[in-house]
């Protein structure tokens, strides 16, 4: 006999057509899906926010009966209802790749979802302060920023991080970068196979499987299959919202005195004129690259 009282829960799982939803209470338990649900449009995915009924006498605990809208959704891979991203960054292996970081950063802010970005293997020989410093500086013109040694136990910052408040939070970044490393060593246990950096192709082996949210702290952590091609047209970027990925520039734009500013070329843009120091200069010339590689790829995009 099935139980029809709804309750409330959110997906931390999915696997071979077989969910794990948290409830409010904090409960884990197994749910398959209503049929409408299994074969709808949208699938059901990891941070879905659900209904479901118990039902003790079926193979599973619980039944998902309906989902509730999405605040926002993430494409690769598919992640719901996400409040922040954190984006992991090697400094050295791989090489950054700007319009993928970028990419990833103005879909996710698109979405109002914040991002923190965690800059990794600072433990490699041949790592180079000076570097790590530029790099940190770089980033932290417009996102909070940690660097981090997972082999080294150097998280303080991040495991901080975990312990602000209830968060529901996305790990991403390149192919490569020690992401399901570090959720290992934040979670103290081997939740996710992980292998070493392929030196012969210089670039990562992918190691995650499927998306999945672990609590760790006060949030719940989700290690994420890392990006290794840019996808733009997947991610349906237009020109003009370049400069989202770049909130530090765009708090010049409304001093600009041509209302369509690219913030490229312009004569009397107010983000050109901003570019004082090296370093905002670097910012420009990078946002500058990805806003033409946009233009470039919009004629692709299929509808």
């Amino acid at each position: 006999m099935t139980t029809e009282k709804r309750q409330t829960a959110f997906i931390a799982k999915v696997l071979n057509g077989l969910f794990t939803v948290i409830t409010v209470e904090g409960r884990e338990l197994s749910a398959t899906a209503k049929g409408n649900l299994r074969y709808h449009k949208s699938p059901l995915c990891v941070g879905d926010e659900i209904d479901y009924i118990l039902t003790p006498q079926a193979e599973t605990a619980a039944q998902i009966v309906a989902c509730r809208q999405r605040r926002n959704m993430l494409l690769r891979p598919p992640l719901a209802n996400i409040d922040e991203l954190w984006l992991v960054i090697s400094l050295f292996e791989p090489e950054i790749n700007f319009l993928q970081l970028d990419a990833v950063i103005c879909q996710a802010l698109q979405q109002q979802i914040k991002i923190r970005l965690l800059l990794s293997k600072v433990d490699l020989d041949n790592a180079e302060q000076a570097r790590s410093t530029y790099i940190s500086s770089y980033f932290n013109q417009a996102f909070k920023t940690a660097i981090i040694s997972a082999k080294m136990q150097q998280l303080d910052t991040i495991t901080a991080w975990c312990r602000e408040k209830e968060l529901k939070v996305a790990l991403s970044g390149l192919s490569g970068v020690g992401k399901s490393t570090l959720l290992n060593t934040l979670l103290g246990s081997e939740y996710m196979l992980t292998q070493s950096l392929s030196s012969k192709l210089k670039r990562g082996k992918q190691t995650t499987r499927h998306s999945q949210f672990f609590p760790c702290g006060k949030i719940w952590l989700a290690d994420t299959p890392g990006f290794s091609a840019l996808d733009i047209a997947k991610f349906r970027l237009r020109p003009a919202e370049a400069i989202l990925a770049y909130p530090d520039l765009a708090e010049f734009t409304a001093g600009c005195y041509f209302n369509n500013c690219s913030h490229t070329h312009e004569p009397k843009c107010a983000v050109i004129a901003a570019c004082q120091s090296p370093l905002i200069r670097e910012r420009w010339q990078n946002y500058c690259n990805f806003y033409n590689y946009i233009v470039s790829e919009e004629k692709k995009y299929v509808y």
